[in-house]
């Protein structure tokens, strides 16, 4: 059944999808211009093949959200709001499980990229509903403190970023409480204010869709 009008809500979403997707062939770029420089310009020893494979599979990745977005941008069906949160709600998730991923071959906790889950709830934030937002930023706080605590018990090995940080300090307990306290702090408190503003964005827009 087709949508009654091209309501502002749903325009306003689907072009922020289409940024986002567009903004990730930019962090792609931004991710290799960052490994190349940390290795040959600040001489930080690292293994970067596993980062140029991840970014290949990003790659991958947003070439198919490219042409899902594609196919949304062309659905008018009653369902397109929620199919295109889906859409949404999947990027994001998908976008926080290759931060920690990446995180992992390049320092842990130790490397100050960390607090790039903050940009991924913000985003969160503006796409979906605030349920959804804080769903995804206890997730990203989950990722982040899980990656930590696997590292610190050697579950898993750690990727020292030698000549950057102290070898051991992933295994300094107050340091590790720190850094993810801080994130928990700053992602909460970015999602809080985000999706107010955005709640209230959508508001206006429904009223002023109402008066037409």
């Amino acid at each position: 059944m087709p949508v009654a009008g091209y309501i502002p809500e749903l325009k306003a979403l689907k072009l922020r999808l289409n940024v986002f997707i567009k903004m990730r062939w930019l962090v792609v770029l931004g991710i290799i211009a960052v490994t190349l420089s940390a290795k040959y310009l600040f001489n930080i020893s690292f293994n970067a093949l596993p980062v140029f494979i991840i970014c290949l599979f990003l790659l991958a990745y947003n070439l198919l959200m490219y042409l899902w977005n594609r196919r949304l941008a062309k659905d008018d069906t009653e369902l397109v709001i929620k199919r295109a949160q889906t859409s949404g709600y999947i990027q994001v998730l998908f976008d926080l499980g290759i931060l920690t991923i990446l995180l992992h071959f390049t320092g842990g906790i130790t490397n100050p990229f960390v607090f790039v889950y903050v940009i991924h709830t913000t985003a969160a934030s503006i796409l979906l509903t605030k349920r959804r937002a804080y769903e995804l930023t206890t997730i990203a706080v989950g990722m982040a403190a899980l990656l930590a605590f696997l590292e610190y018990s050697s579950v898993i090995g750690h990727v020292n970023l030698i000549s950057f940080v102290p070898s051991t300090i992933y295994r300094q307990l107050n340091y590790v409480i720190s850094i993810i306290i801080t994130l928990a702090l700053l992602t909460y408190t970015s999602t809080y204010i985000t999706s107010a503003v955005a709640g209230e964005l959508r508001q206006q827009h429904l009223k002023m869709d109402l008066l037409r």
